[in-house]
C-alpha cells in the first residue's frame, strides 16, 4: 500500500478499495490467463483427439468398405458359382445331345456305306449286264450281217431259180 500524506480518509479508503479491486482484477486476469492457457491446451488436445478420431474413422470406414466389398464379392462369387453350375448342366446336356448326334451320324454313315456298297454292287451288276448286252448286240449284229449275207445269197439264188423256172416254163 502506498502512503499518501495529504489524502483524506475517504480518499484513502477509495485508494484502498481501488488497490483491492486492482488486486482482484490482477487475480482475475491471472486466472483468466491460466484459464485461456488451459482452454488453448484443451483445444490443442481436442484437435489431436479429433485428428486421431478422423484417422480411426477413416480406418473403420476402410474396414467397413472392405467388409462390404467382401460381402459383394461373396454374392458375386455365389452368383458365378450358380452360373457355373448352370453352364455345367448345360454342357452335360449338350454333351449328351452331341453323343446322340454322333451316334446318329455314325448310324447314318454306316447306312450310307451300306447303301454305297449296294449301289456299287448294283453298278457292277449293271455294268456286267451292259457288257453282256453289248456282247449279245455284237453277236446279234454279226449274226444279222451273216443273215443279211445269207438273205442276199438266197435272193440271188431265188432270182436265178426264178429265171430257170421261167425258162423251163417257157420251153
Amino acid at each position: 500500500m502506498m502512503k499518501y500524506e495529504s489524502a483524506s480518509t475517504s480518499d484513502r479508503m477509495t485508494i484502498k478499495q481501488l488497490e483491492t479491486e486492482k488486486a482482484q482484477l490482477t487475480n482475475y486476469l491471472s486466472k483468466k490467463e491460466k484459464d485461456e492457457n488451459k482452454y488453448k491446451k484443451a483445444l490443442k488436445e481436442r484437435s489431436k483427439v479429433e485428428k486421431k478420431l478422423e484417422k480411426d474413422l477413416t480406418k473403420l470406414n476402410e474396414r467397413v468398405k472392405v467388409a462390404e466389398d467382401a460381402d459383394q464379392l461373396q454374392e458375386e462369387n455365389e452368383a458365378l458359382i450358380s452360373q457355373k453350375n448352370v453352364l455345367l448342366k448345360f454342357k452335360e446336356t449338350i454333351g449328351k445331345e452331341l453323343e446322340k448326334l454322333k451316334q446318329e451320324n455314325e448310324r447314318k454313315a454306316r447306312a450310307s456305306e451300306q447303301q454305297q456298297l449296294e449301289f456299287e454292287k448294283f453298278k457292277a451288276e449293271a455294268e456286267n449286264a451292259i457288257e453282256r448286252l453289248r456282247n449279245a448286240n455284237q453277236r446279234m449284229s454279226s449274226e444279222n450281217m451273216e443273215m443279211d449275207d445269207q438273205y442276199m445269197a438266197l435272193q440271188k439264188d431265188y432270182k436265178i431259180l426264178q429265171k430257170h423256172a421261167h425258162r423251163l416254163s417257157s420251153a
